[in-house]
């Protein structure tokens, strides 16, 4: 097992629901912005979440208690519409996301941490959180595909499936034979997302602000045909919710 050592960056994204009447012309414009000739990248991947195994008492910190996501690059070819199936060396990364900026009103500005983790399998992957302390409560899988803006934005045009059953009830092992993940949206509607691209020199709210005057300006470029929002931020407080 190879861990990598951590970068921090800030983030700026847009997101918004695309229906299939718009998609293939959300597609010919993003191909004409991003200067892809052909058909664009598609990309597959598994992205589960998780909360400490050893809760916080109640009279503690509690709300000082960070969920951590493990991202999983999936195989995937230009015909992929089922689940993949695993490289036999496979890269994860393990992510964590801050509480969005309050001061930022018209995107979606939150830092972010991410380390790669190179195992052989996803077990290796789940033991590895378990290490650390940390045990998944749900996984899900993103299909689609990705473009990339002058160097800067990503966009990623996709559909959402719950994959939580790969997950063992102990949470060490990935489950064999799990059912075809089912979608979690309407089938009719792709969600785009515009979003920063990592970068070393955008680690403040200071920096960022170049960064998201391109994703406003690429989601002006795109209305019409998608209506790109700021995510309401108290849905992204990255806190774990516990019933009590």
């Amino acid at each position: 097992m190879n861990v990598l050592r951590a970068s921090n960056h800030f983030e700026s994204s847009l997101h918004g629901p695309v229906s299939s009447d718009n998609l293939e012309k959300l597609l010919s414009r993003l191909r004409a912005f991003c200067m892809v000739s052909g058909d664009p990248d598609r990309f597959k991947e598994r992205e589960a979440v998780f909360v400490p195994i050893d809760e916080t008492p109640v009279q503690g910190n509690r709300s000082d208690d960070q969920l951590l996501r493990l991202r999983e690059s999936l195989s995937t070819s230009t015909e992929s519409t089922g689940p993949a199936i695993e490289a036999p060396k496979t890269s994860f990364h393990v992510l964590s996301y801050g509480s969005p900026e309050p001061s930022a009103k018209q995107t979606t500005v939150r830092p972010a941490t991410i380390a790669g983790v190179h195992v052989d399998s996803m077990n290796e992957a789940l033991a590895f959180m378990r290490m650390i302390g940390y045990k998944p409560i749900f996984s899900y899988i993103r299909e689609g595909r990705i473009f990339g803006y002058r160097g800067r934005l990503g966009i990623r045009v996709s559909q959402f499936y719950d994959d939580t059953e790969i997950l063992s009830v102990s949470g060490i092992e990935a489950k064999e034979g799990a059912d075809t993940p089912k979608l979690l949206q309407d089938g009719d509607y792709h969600i785009v997302e515009v979003y920063s691209l990592p970068r070393k020199d955008v680690t403040s709210l200071q920096t960022i602000k170049p960064v998201e005057e391109q994703v406003l300006q690429l989601a002006s470029m795109l209305k019409g045909v998608v209506n790109l929002e700021q995510v309401d931020p108290l849905s992204l407080q990255n806190r774990v919710r516990y019933s009590t």
